[in-house]
């Protein structure tokens, strides 16, 4: 049995459209660089395939790589910021040094928002608030995974709220009035530079390789000299989009996190207590029994007004 055309050009446009610009931009041009600029530099690597054959593998190339980058997004992401991956015998030493010097620098500005001097003292607090987690022993080893951990701990030092366990809750409040849009674009801008990133330092090893075959200790220097650069370039980039992206998300904790209370059947928000019950709601959704976590609740809230939650006894 045929497909229709028609069938398949639809098949094809859904394929597309389900796929990103932050995926299949960077592909794209990873696959123009070693189809074209490669050969071209070095003639002797030039495919011999005829043209059909050609753009059938390049297409079902792009299609499967753009789709590993967005199922692989989520552990490139860990990894730069230093949880996975970092603990092996080859870079733990790396590990412990990085977070040391990343300890070093808190502190420097930990001291400085004690200063006498306003514009030095705010300076000081803008840097800690937007690089570094709140507390210094969760400092990680990357500025990357400090950037991405000090918009994550924002929720928590402001209103109690683990942001990692209750985030999925918030969305569909954030779909609601339609600000999920902007931080959806902020963290495509994100995920942009990380895949362009990726590909650089793969394409590096790949025109390192061939320069090693061709026996040039110049190219290799230049080489390893411009894909440090491009690859740094690109780094301060994602930082700068993480913080970006963070900003986002601190948003949507300070505009719709009554919303989500309404939603997690809670009431009659105090702003006296509120900390105190986000941190107990947390804790629920991460480790808790209903019926015994709400109870850990109002005893920990002993002062807190019963109308609090919908499921609080009333008393005799």
């Amino acid at each position: 049995m045929q497909i229709p055309i028609v069938s398949l050009k639809d098949t094809l446009k859904l394929v597309l459209q389900s796929l990103q610009l932050a995926t299949i931009l960077p592909t794209s041009v990873f696959i123009t660089i070693n189809l074209f600029i490669i050969p071209f530099l070095f003639p002797q690597l030039h495919l011999s395939l005829k043209n059909e054959a050609l753009d059938v593998i390049l297409f079902l190339f792009l299609i499967t790589l753009s789709y590993m980058l967005y199922a692989y997004n989520y552990l490139f992401i860990r990894f730069l910021e230093g949880y996975i991956g970092w603990d092996n015998v080859f870079l733990f030493w790396l590990k412990d040094m990085k977070v040391k010097c990343h300890q070093r620098n808190y502190k420097l500005y930990k001291k400085m928002t004690t200063s006498r001097n306003p514009v030095l003292k705010n300076d000081a607090i803008q840097y800690l608030e937007y690089n570094y987690p709140l507390d210094e022993n969760y400092i990680l080893p990357t500025r990357l995974g400090n950037a991405i951990a000090a918009f994550e701990n924002y929720s928590f030092s402001r209103y109690g709220i683990d942001a990692v366990s209750i985030w999925s809750r918030l969305i569909p409040f954030l779909q609601k009035n339609n600000y999920i849009d902007n931080v959806a674009q902020q963290k495509s801008v994100f995920d942009l530079l990380l895949n362009f990133y990726l590909f650089s330092i793969i394409l590096g090893f790949e025109f390192i390789c061939v320069a090693c075959v061709q026996k040039s200790g110049v190219a290799i220097l230049l080489i390893v000299i411009f894909t440090y650069l491009v690859s740094y370039l690109l780094y301060l980039g994602l930082i700068n989009t993480a913080i970006g992206w963070g900003e986002t998300v601190r948003v949507s904790f300070d505009l719709y996190r009554d919303e989500l209370w309404k939603g997690l059947r809670l009431k009659n928000m105090d702003p006296k207590y509120e900390k105190s019950v986000w941190k107990r709601v947390s804790q629920l959704i991460q480790i808790g029994n209903l019926k015994n976590e709400f109870h850990m609740i109002y005893n920990t809230l002993k002062k807190a007004p019963e109308e609090a939650f919908d499921d609080h006894p009333k008393k005799d």
